[in-house]
């Protein structure tokens, strides 16, 4: 007779195995294409919303600079609480043109049919109030003015689409394509 042989286990992996590893595998993978895609879109919104708050910051700086004679200048003559157009600029940031008076810097003149040329895809946008001298700090008539800005970013070539969040005046502080400041301005 001869020795009973001894049944080895059975080697490799069964076909529900592969399927169950295969399946994880696909979630992982599933999870990390959701995951660098958001991450992608956040890194895009950030950059879009760090661009126009340079570009608001640039006109704030410009604005703080400006003599107040100069606010009187954009007040008169139908501009008073008009949304005005202040500068364009294209993607890669470089302006392209200027409302006002560009070669001082100075906010003036502005022109309230001014437009962006082709290519501009930041816009920035001025409205100038003058303020009664019964309000708070202002010595004289014509010495205070609310100055409200906002930036806002093209969805479309040159502005020919809304925004997709829907930046406007009466939405520039709850948009995400747009940043927004309200300044008081006394003597």
């Amino acid at each position: 007779m001869t020795p009973a042989r001894r049944r080895r286990p059975a080697r490799g992996v069964t076909l529900i195995e592969v399927m169950i590893a295969g399946t994880l595998l696909i979630i992982g993978v599933l999870g990390f294409v959701v995951v660098v895609r958001y991450a992608a879109t956040a890194t895009a919104v950030a950059h879009r919303r760090t661009s126009l708050t340079y570009f608001r910051s640039a006109l704030v700086d410009r604005i703080s600079v400006t003599p107040r004679l100069s606010f009187s200048n954009v007040s008169v003559g139908g501009n008073a609480d008009v949304w005005m157009v202040d500068s364009c600029w294209d993607l890669n940031s470089t302006l392209l043109a200027q409302n006002g008076a560009p070669s001082t810097g100075n906010v003036g003149s502005y022109s309230a049919s001014f437009g962006c040329p082709a290519g501009s895809v930041y816009r920035s946008w001025v409205r100038v109030n003058p303020v009664s001298s019964a309000a708070g700090n202002c010595l004289a008539a014509g010495g205070c003015y609310q100055v409200s800005v906002y930036v806002e970013r093209s969805a479309g070539p040159d502005f020919s689409q809304p925004a997709s969040a829907g930046c406007s005046p009466a939405t520039r502080f709850s948009s995400d394509s747009c940043v927004a400041a309200d300044l008081l301005y006394t003597d």
